[in-house]
């Protein structure tokens, strides 16, 4: 997982963002409470963990297909699901059982950039669904 370095890069450039490690410190995991909200008013958490091939998986953790599934849209319906993996795509992220995820490697801009992009896809899902 990110090196000591990378975590100090990090947590100076987004003061507004909160990264921790998961509850087991050994685990790998890190969430990220970003500074934007969904509709429900909860923030957009992330989370990074690393993957077996040595890059960093980051992900939503499918709260947005929950979050369209719980609104009455039945995300399994063969239009709804291309819609929605059109929209994760045209950002540049893959839908992996209806999380949103991007593999990046542990260098800063590759995990500013992979955050931008999954945002922006959550962003974009959150205003096609209404939620």
């Amino acid at each position: 997982m990110p090196n000591n370095k990378w975590f100090t890069q990090y947590q100076r450039m987004t003061p507004a963002e909160k990264i921790t490690p998961a509850a087991d410190s050994n685990s790998g995991v890190y969430t990220i409470s970003t500074e934007f909200f969904r509709a429900n008013g909860d923030n957009i958490e992330l989370y990074m963990f690393p993957t077996t091939d040595g890059l960093i998986r980051m992900e939503e953790g499918g709260f947005t297909t929950d979050l369209i599934s719980t609104s009455g849209v039945d995300v399994h319906a063969p239009k709804t699901a291309q819609k929605i993996t059109k929209i994760a795509w045209n950002e540049a992220v893959k839908l992996d059982r209806g999380i949103l995820y991007v593999n990046v490697t542990d260098n800063l801009d590759a995990v500013i950039q992979g955050k931008q992009q999954l945002l922006r896809a959550i962003i974009a899902l959150s205003n096609r669904f209404g939620v």
